[in-house]
């Protein structure tokens, strides 16, 4: 159980350095200058969602051999479009056809790259409007700083800043303090 005489001493001391950090943190805070203000970032516009690219051209598949016209029935045959025993001979005879999906995928892409330039060029004069205002905040942002109201608030500040270090650190010691003394006069 804590002593009478050292919760006589110790509150106070304790209740005394918290109201200090209380004060400066207050202090600190009320008087913080206005936001700097943000420099504009440029967006980039981006395309828009794609499907799949298709294959430009599909294989012309036969199911009679080109040069003898027997049936086939070898998949990779019917790819070749030769029989087994002409492709030894002859070799192999692909032949391939344009895709109309290709074609098709073409057009949305096109499309999707018109959208984005279209897109890029209002971001870009978005942009260049709060560029050429961002000038103007900076120079206000700048007199408010550097009047007289700002700098009593940056003096106010320093106070705020200082009273707040000493108040963190008396708190500090009175607590290390309670604690060595608890320690000293035995109590647990």
């Amino acid at each position: 159980m804590l002593h009478p005489a050292f919760l006589v001493l110790f509150l106070p001391v304790f209740a005394a350095a918290m109201a200090v950090t209380v004060r400066g943190a207050t202090l600190w805070y009320r008087y913080r200058n206005p936001r700097r203000p943000r420099k504009p970032r440029a967006k980039t516009a981006r395309l828009a969602r794609l499907p799949s690219r298709p294959a430009r051209v599909l294989p012309l598949l036969a199911s009679n051999c080109v040069i003898c016209g027997r049936p086939l029935t070898n998949p990779q045959s019917m790819r070749a479009r030769v029989g087994t025993t002409c492709i030894k001979k002859y070799g192999p005879r692909y032949a391939t056809q344009p895709n109309p999906a290709y074609d098709e995928w073409e057009k949305l892409k096109a499309a999707a790259e018109s959208d984005r330039v279209a897109e890029q060029a209002r971001l870009d004069v978005e942009f260049q409007l709060a560029l050429s205002g961002y000038s103007s905040l900076m120079l206000a942002w700048e007199s408010e700083i550097a009047s007289p109201a700002g700098q009593s608030r940056a003096a106010n500040r320093q106070i705020g800043t200082r009273i707040l270090c000493v108040g963190a650190v008396s708190t500090s010691v009175a607590i290390a303090l309670a604690t060595f003394s608890m320690y000293w006069i035995g109590i647990q």
